[in-house]
């Protein structure tokens, strides 16, 4: 491939329409990490939600799963709620639960959704590699 055919391809190449691949791509990773936070017990801010009101709960949930701390939500109980993320590109990615109670938790508890400033970078780091590998192939340097 010449020089000029690269620089054509460069200059008509569909910028954002590449974007929206790579972020396609990186729906399941953004689920992915959305729930280990919520594992963890931590919100979008890195913070913490509300603590459970009833101890004897608290207790239970503490014992399923012990890495967000005694008290601290973690929004699994079933699972039901987890396994309905979805991400939608939608000029960025956005996550959210088809779950029927997710409505009810939604406005329970803020910040559900979305990535940490950690997490956050993480998948940037992701989303610049595989960039670069497509914008590669796209400009005709693979």
């Amino acid at each position: 491939m010449t020089l000029l055919e690269m620089y054509s391809n460069t200059v008509t190449m569909d910028k954002d329409a590449l974007i929206d691949e790579c972020l396609e791509e990186l729906k399941g990773r953004v689920v992915e990490l959305n729930r280990e936070q919520l594992e963890s017990g931590l919100n979008v801010t890195g913070g913490r939600f509300r603590q459970y009101r009833n101890r004897k709960y608290a207790g239970m949930k503490a014992r399923m799963n012990p890495k967000p701390g005694y008290g601290n939500p973690d929004l699994k109980l079933t699972g039901d709620f987890w396994r309905a993320f979805r991400a939608e590109v939608k000029g960025g990615l956005e996550v959210y639960s088809t779950d029927p109670k997710a409505d009810d938790l939604e406005s329970r508890y803020e910040g559900i959704y979305g990535l940490t400033a950690d997490n956050l970078n993480e998948l940037r780091a992701d989303f610049l590699i595989l960039f670069n590998e497509k914008l590669k192939v796209k400009i005709g340097l693979q």
